[in-house]
């Protein structure tokens, strides 16, 4: 994304680079232990090329529930979902296609012998197949009371379907490449979801009976079925692999069991660390899982049999507060997780975002987040929680321990030297011993939002209703200062001991330049909440807040713009550890960063890829190649809503071109211009 100028806003360069997957994700596919792709509602498809460290959308051009993701190709690939949506891809998922799938019904599985036989199950016993890569599919059979979950093939005759005919267990066989099928009921009052043969006559089928996983084996290639022992584990069973004929894994809400003995005894392996339920997985290897929680949006991998375990990306259900950088790479986001109870998360990242570590604080359970991050050096940092805990960290968050400080919440702090610092929240506490110790110095209700220091004994906390304290002499006191706004505050920044600022509800930015004995409103365009403000110097800062907002200033507050973030979620904090590069975060996961953070207008503007315009417009927009851009050797343009819908697609021919959008109703859309190496992002307002 770079930036342009459309009326006032500004598309500054900030980038989601965070490796969050959306919630509602629903099952996943890995080519190998690096290549994987998750689908799920709204017509997503996300694919990763690096274990799950990093995940790019990609434009399945549907908004259905896609329920299932195979490739039997590294580069061909197929996605099922609701309404009979059948999506094939040939390049790893760059494009997808949409076929015709000759059924409205929700289709839930897909499976391919080879590159062009290929089966498809769903609701109403819906059993699809094609013979020639997708390019038609025929009906084999329905039936009006039976649900299929899954579909396995051994071979291009033999293959097993699973799912439920009125609440009863069904699994059912084909020896002649699925021309007709014999139904093995086993009376269980459940369903049977997956099934696997390490061995042609072996084979292990998994669901749940009531509300208990359960397993079938067959040791005469899927003719009898046998109930197998397994330990008591709530809740149903969804997958399972066999590395051989002996060892396997089932995997199920959150529970994982092995056995290496054929299923005669199975051993409950830990999830170790991980705070969620991951129940659909693949094996892309011998010793190497993805599992998927999809309701928590965690992908799990889980290596060498069992015995390592991580959660490689669970933000979707996070709401970041907080983000501190100790250098331009090192850097922690601090935040909430829902809805589990072990909701104080801190992520780490080494290498400016591109990967993270996931780390949660100890304590009590009822602490439910991080509301704030300082590092006083690269290895000691501080935490504030919302029931007054204060976490402190010495070896570069690898682990944390909690100091009581406070019965109340705390929602800032800021350290002037390596021993002295302050937190505020319900009440203003000061440390004079690196954190290990918190003496309270002011009592002023539940108000106070954030505090800043311009100096060793000057700081600044604002909180509710137009709160503003000042103190002079380190903490000792705190007189009140006239902020001439009842607005509440959430922010303050100063760049020297007299110029500061202040941000907070309905779009209130304040100034002083006199050590805040005056305050001066500064317009910011927008009514939205603004939760965070910095500056990189004493002329060019920023300010976050709701539905994604993002507002920078090159000539100390006089004029804002309003800039591109990308999202509509909640940013809560902004923080640039250099000139050029700062980071945003907020809710859902929400993580951006820019690398061009002190550029100006001008110069971003020179390095976008395109020029558009007119902007707004009433018909026809013309597209200009940017002259340092026309090597580039072809330009895919999207034209997308605000809900993420594609409405229009083209290739760029030539370094001038006109589209007409008369069609489009009045409103916000984004423009999507790619290449090869770069996607650029563009507002266009429709009038």
């Amino acid at each position: 994304m770079s930036l342009i100028i459309i009326n006032g806003i500004v598309a500054q360069d900030w980038q989601l680079i965070n490796p969050t997957p959306k919630t509602g994700l629903y099952n996943l596919y890995f080519t190998d232990d690096y290549t994987g792709y998750i689908v799920g509602t709204n017509g997503t498809i996300m694919k990763t090329i690096n274990g799950g460290s990093t995940w790019q959308e990609q434009n399945s051009g549907s908004t259905n529930l896609l329920r299932s993701v195979l490739f039997p190709e590294t580069s061909t690939g197929y996605v099922v979902g609701d309404s009979g949506i059948i999506l094939k891809t040939s390049n790893g998922g760059t494009t997808w296609l949409k076929e015709n799938s000759g059924t409205f019904r929700n289709l839930y599985s897909v499976f391919f012998v080879d590159k062009n036989t290929g089966y498809v199950v769903g609701d109403t016993g819906t059993i699809l197949k094609t013979n020639n890569g997708g390019l038609e599919w025929i009906m084999l059979q329905d039936h009006p009371t039976i649900k299929l979950n899954s579909i396995y093939f051994l071979n291009e005759n033999v293959g097993f379907i699973l799912g439920y005919n009125n609440w009863s267990g069904i699994i059912m066989k084909t020896i002649d490449g699925g021309l007709n099928w014999s139904i093995h009921a086993h009376g269980i009052f459940g369903v049977f979801s997956s099934a696997y043969f390490p061995v042609d006559s072996i084979g292990y089928a998994v669901g749940s009976e009531g509300q208990a996983g359960t397993v079938y084996k067959t040791v005469d290639g899927g003719n009898t079925w046998n109930w197998v022992p397994t330990p008591n584990i709530d809740w149903y069973f969804h997958s399972v692999f066999f590395s051989d004929a002996y060892t396997g894994y089932i995997i199920g809400w959150g529970n994982v069991i092995r056995t290496e003995d054929g299923g005669q005894t199975w051993n409950i392996l830990p999830f170790e660390g991980i705070y969620s339920s991951p129940d659909k997985a693949s094996f892309p290897s011998y010793n190497t899982c993805y599992a998927l929680s999809q309701n928590e949006a965690t992908i799990v991998k889980i290596a060498d049999g069992g015995k390592e375990w991580k959660t490689i990306s669970s933000y979707a259900n996070v709401w970041f507060n907080s983000v501190y950088f100790t250098d331009i790479n090192i850097g922690y986001f601090g935040g909430t997780q829902y809805p589990s109870t072990m909701g104080r998360v801190v992520v780490k990242t080494m290498d400016g975002g591109e990967s993270t570590v996931h780390n949660y604080c100890p304590g009590l359970s009822y602490i439910t987040g991080i509301t704030s991050l300082f590092f006083t050096n690269s290895n000691t940092g501080f935490a504030t929680t919302d029931f007054g805990f204060i976490f402190k960290t010495m070896d570069g968050g690898e682990t944390w321990t909690s100091i009581s400080a406070s019965q109340w919440e705390l929602n800032s702090l800021f350290f002037t030297n390596e021993n002295t610092g302050y937190a505020v929240g319900s009440e203003i506490l000061k440390t004079v011993d690196g954190g290990n110790t918190w003496i309270k110095k002011s009592s002023f209700g539940q108000d106070l939002g954030s505090v800043f220091f311009a100096g060793p004994d000057i700081g600044y906390a604002v909180g509710y209703y137009g709160k503003i304290l000042k103190t002079s002499d380190g903490g000792t006191t705190w007189d009140p200062m006239n902020s001439g706004t009842y607005n509440d505050l959430s922010s303050v920044y100063f760049t020297d001991q007299y110029v500061g600022y202040t941000v907070g509800g309905n779009g209130s930015i304040f100034k002083t330049i006199d050590g805040g004995i005056n305050w001066v409103g500064q317009y910011s365009g927008t009514d939205n909440f603004l939760s965070s403000v910095f500056f990189i110097n004493p002329e060019i800062g920023y300010v976050v807040g709701d539905s994604g907002i993002i507002l920078k200033t090159n000539n100390g507050g006089s004029v804002w713009n309003l800039e591109s973030s990308g999202t509509s979620n909640f940013l809560r904090s902004v923080y640039f550890p250099s000139n050029d590069i700062g980071y945003a975060v907020g809710d859902r996961g929400t993580i951006l960063k820019t690398l061009n953070g002190s550029s100006t207008i001008d110069e971003l503007k020179q390095k976008n890829l395109i020029n558009l315009y007119p902007n707004p417009t009433h018909g026809k927009v013309y597209f200009e190649i940017s002259a340092i851009n026309l090597n580039q050797s072809t330009f895919f343009v999207s034209i997308i809503n605000v809900m993420g819908n594609e409405l229009m697609n083209f290739t760029l021919q030539g370094s001038n071109m006109n589209i007409d959008v008369s069609s489009l109703p009045s409103g916000f859309y984004f423009v999507k211009v790619e290449t090869d190496s770069r996607i650029e992002l563009h507002k266009l307002i429709k009038e």
